[in-house]
């Protein structure tokens, strides 16, 4: 009786060991599989699928700096560099001898433009991993933002003494030179890069503006034709060879560049602006009207585009319209004679020879006043058209195809290891829906309600107030309700919109990033909206 008792005990005592002993063991087997689901993730290039399974990690094991680590990475991929940040903060205080995180925490910082954090983070890299040319290439790309252009030269050379025939580095090292503006150098270093690399698009492209500056027509058409055999589907590069084309008399060449422009850019306005004004020239006048409607829909206010449609509808006998848009320019410009002599002229042909003679004795006014030294009765449209940059506003140009104004620096442009194709995300910037509440818990007073009821009462009311746009009140309530819960996901996504339509961009993107963090996964995709704006 006591045998089988005892054995009936030890029974009990084994089961009770064996569930105490199972707990650990099947949490470190998940783990090590939610780990591995998030490696498969980030691999397929899933950002947001491996950010929920290193939430998995993190939750049941936040000493592990890998999963912080590595859930840094899908943010970086979904542009949240605030939040990537912060996630290889967490791991370098787990493990500061990692130099990947060091990499990765100074890639995030100069996306924020923070070069100075960004060097300190190589500076670290490079004592743990010494001539890691990765890390070399960004600390030089950070010497060349701050104009440490010396420095910057001196890391390039570095760089090819590790590797001496690495084309990419003499294509950045002739960057540096023209931002020197040394031409000279800078053209040496970029021939040389095209020897040793001749499919580098983004070099001949480099070296096609050159030729376009010093308007050498030939060259740069030479050069774009390479740069769009390697990239073949940029669209700045059809619409600097169109400009070539035409200064080179190709006009169907030209219209080819514009006509490929918009198969790969319908809403692109420079190939529809500069199509407009060649199916003018060559007398396609209807199609043209159809350009400059498509102008007028991207920026009704521009009067060129305005200018040139009256135009053709002059040439159309569209005249009430072409009168209709030659007073909108010249209610902008009075002194407008190009426009009040076409004016007058729709005026005669309707019979209205009292507004015609009117606009007439304006033209007239102009001339003596400001002693244009000019017959307005002897303007023809040219034969040759001109170009303008788009800032250009005189509207005596109007009728010259139109450019991208030249950027101020040379843009260096630089490459990470953890970069990736991101998955497109559906972007809803509307507020997360306001929390039932049990009616009883709405009756109480303020004053009686523990932290735990008010925190959605006060949530439902920052929503109210922030969809009627008091976002300074609303933002005080969310503030509130997250000092109350600081796990609401809803409130922390609420308040980055509301930070975000308050003129916040910034701090409404670390809010979503923390949403993120906490399950609303859509939030990835708002920032990734407002980094590209």
């Amino acid at each position: 009786m006591n045998i089988s008792r005892t054995i009936r005990t030890k029974r009990w005592l084994l089961c009770i060991i064996s569930f105490l002993f199972f707990i650990p063991i099947k949490a470190q087997i998940n783990t090590e599989r939610f780990t591995l689901m998030g490696k498969v993730a980030l691999t397929y290039e899933d950002y947001v699928r491996a950010i929920q399974y290193f939430n998995q990690v993190i939750n049941a094991k936040p000493y592990l700096y890998e999963s912080w680590y590595l859930r840094g990475v899908a943010k970086y991929n979904l542009d949240d560099y605030e939040g990537a940040e912060q996630d290889c903060n967490e791991a370098l205080k787990i493990n500061p001898f990692i130099e990947s995180i060091y990499e990765l925490r100074g890639l995030c910082r100069i996306q924020q433009k923070n070069y100075n954090g960004a060097e300190s983070d190589y500076d670290q890299a490079l004592v743990l991993t010494p001539n890691n040319r990765s890390v070399l290439h960004n600390r030089m790309l950070c010497f060349v933002e701050q104009k440490e252009y010396s420095r910057a030269m001196t890391e390039l050379d570095t760089l090819l003494r590790l590797d001496a025939k690495n084309a990419k580095y003499y294509a950045i090292k002739a960057e540096v030179y023209f931002l020197q503006k040394d031409t000279i150098n800078g053209i040496k270093a970029l021939d040389y890069s095209l020897e040793l690399d001749e499919f580098n698009g983004p070099a001949w492209a480099t070296r096609a503006q050159l030729a376009l500056n010093k308007d050498e027509w030939g060259d740069a058409d030479k050069f774009l034709t390479k740069a769009i055999h390697y990239i073949p589907k940029f669209v700045p590069l059809y619409l600097n060879r169109a400009i070539s084309r035409y200064h080179l008399a190709d006009l169907r060449g030209c219209m080819e560049d514009y006509n490929k422009a918009l198969d790969l850019d319908p809403n692109n306005f420079f190939a529809h602006y500069n199509r407009g004004l060649l199916r003018l020239q060559v007398g396609d006048d209807n199609r043209a009207i159809e350009d400059f409607d498509f102008v007028l829909k991207l920026e009704p206010d521009n009067l060129m585009a305005i200018m040139n449609r009256a135009e053709l509808r002059s040439k159309t006998g569209n005249l009430r319209g072409a009168i209709s848009d030659y007073t909108s320019v010249i209610r902008r410009y009075p002194d407008f004679w190009i426009g009040l002599q076409a004016r007058a002229n729709c005026y005669r042909r309707l019979g209205d020879i009292a507004k015609a003679e009117q606009d007439e004795f304006r033209i007239l006014k102009a001339v003596q006043e400001k002693h244009l030294g000019i017959n307005p009765h002897n303007r023809v449209r040219k034969v040759f058209m001109g170009t303008r940059y788009k800032s250009d506003k005189d509207v005596y140009n109007y009728d010259e195809l139109v450019m991208e104004d030249p950027e101020k620096d040379v843009m260096v442009k630089y490459e990470s290891e953890n970069r990736g194709k991101v998955q497109n995300l559906k972007v809803s910037l509307d507020l997360k829906a306001d929390v039932k509440l049990d009616s009883l818990t709405i009756k109480k007073p303020d004053s009686l309600l523990s932290s735990w009821e008010k925190a959605p009462i006060y949530y439902n009311r920052a929503n109210a107030l922030s969809k009627t746009k008091e976002y300074e009140q609303a933002l005080y309530l969310y503030d509130t309700v997250l000092a109350l819960d600081v796990g609401m996901a809803e409130a922390y996504y609420n308040r980055g919109l509301t930070r975000i339509f308050f003129g916040q961009v910034q701090e409404g993107i670390r809010d979503l990033s923390k949403a993120g963090e906490l399950g609303i996964y859509s939030a990835y995709g708002i920032i990734k909206k407002y980094r590209k704006e």
